[in-house]
């Protein structure tokens, strides 16, 4: 008599209405733009496209029979949340942070989590340096001057308006976090001019030779020693509201502050204390504590000196080759995950067979030397 076929605990079992259908249900969860990615699914899945911003806004079909969810930033998942998922295998966060996603409460239901680190390096980083050169230069502040008919009909109107201008070359970056994208601003930034320091207690020594960069081993130096501070670590327990009233003590007076990291590294109340005492000169933001942002309800929507943009840096519409690649690597995750019991069982039956061969070769007084497996068909 065959061993009863063990199961994996922590992975949930097939789909309670019956077995595994060939055509998986995958669920946009946030936004409805899946263009790009939809030829990709459609062929392997049924796509859902929930638009929500809360999961009492999803369709109780998906809730019952997801077993792949794709999301972005806009939506959080706690606990509660992710339990009333009864299927759901895996969720793809499209993008590099988890931070929206209780990510211990998926593991105890047996729920993947998967991100998508490479995601959005290039136009981060791009964005970044924009925000920077805005806040150096006043070309944000200066666009609107103009369009809202102000005349400079000689140099004393212009430096007035320019007031707060700096240059750029010989000035102090302080990067925060030297990941993918930490790096790609850091490399950008030195062709500017900027002599670039970086903080990031993770990374091991000599990172900072290899890409010309001078190391700090604490925020307090960094923050210390930099003209322009750039967050681009992730959020978690440890690091929230990172810039707070006690570090901004810490920075340069007159220092810049860019974040386009994670809303919930800076304390909203304290950098508009900055802002109006002037400790800060400007600070520029893409990402916000709390999110859709509404400038009127928030602290900065008083102070000229706070740049504040949508998260833009998601927008990769312009290129489209790496959306397809980030798609298929979603795809990918889906796909095993899906199948992950069932693969699971074929290997647990070939285990059963070559143990049974091994018991058959004793009775020929042989050893088993191998077994080869021709094909294997799903």
């Amino acid at each position: 008599m065959l061993p009863k076929r063990p199961r994996m605990e922590n992975l949930r079992g097939p789909i309670a209405n019956g077995p595994m259908q060939t055509r998986p249900l995958v669920a946009l969860l946030d936004g409805r733009d899946c263009s790009i990615e939809m030829p990709i699914l459609k062929d392997v899945a049924t796509v859902a496209f929930c638009d929500a911003q809360s999961t009492s806004e999803i369709h109780e079909k998906v809730l019952n029979e997801a077993v792949g969810a794709l999301m972005w930033h806009t939506i959080i998942l706690t606990k509660e949340d992710l339990e009333k998922f009864k299927t759901l295998r895996i969720i793809v966060r499209i993008g590099s942070g988890v931070d929206n996603i209780d990510v211990k409460a998926a593991g105890e239901l047996g729920i993947a989590v998967c991100n998508v680190p490479g995601y959005g390096v290039e136009e981060v980083a791009d964005t970044t340096l924009c925000l920077i050169l805005n806040l150096y230069r006043r070309t944000y502040w200066l666009a609107n001057m103009v369009r809202e008919g102000k005349k400079f009909t000689g140099p004393e109107q212009v430096r007035e308006a320019a007031q707060g201008c700096a240059r750029i070359r010989g000035d102090t970056l302080g990067i925060v976090g030297l990941g993918r994208i930490g790096s790609a601003v850091a490399l950008r930034a030195k062709a500017f001019g900027f002599n670039v320091i970086f903080y990031d207690p993770y990374l091991p020594d000599g990172i900072e030779k290899s890409l010309g960069l001078t190391r700090v081993y604490t925020l307090q130096d960094l923050l210390f020693q930099s003209d322009c501070v750039s967050l681009h670590c992730t959020l978690n327990e440890h690091n929230h509201h990172l810039i707070n009233e006690f570090t901004i003590k810490q920075m340069r007076p007159g220092a810049f502050l860019v974040n386009t990291a994670r809303g919930g590294l800076v304390d909203d109340d304290s950098l508009a204390t900055a802002l109006k005492q002037g400790r800060i000169r400007a600070a520029a933001l893409d990402v916000h504590e709390n999110e859709p942002y509404n400038v009127f309800q928030g602290n900065f929507w008083i102070f000229k000196s706070a740049v504040l943009i949508p998260l833009n840096i998601t927008n990769m519409y312009g290129n489209v080759n790496v959306r397809l690649t980030f798609s298929m690597m979603s795809l990918d995750s889906i796909w095993i995950r899906y199948h992950s019991d069932l693969f699971f069982e074929i290997s647990m039956y070939l285990v059963i067979y070559i143990d049974f061969l091994s018991i058959l070769s004793l009775f020929n007084h042989q050893a088993l030397q191998c077994v080869h497996i021709v094909a294997c068909t799903v």
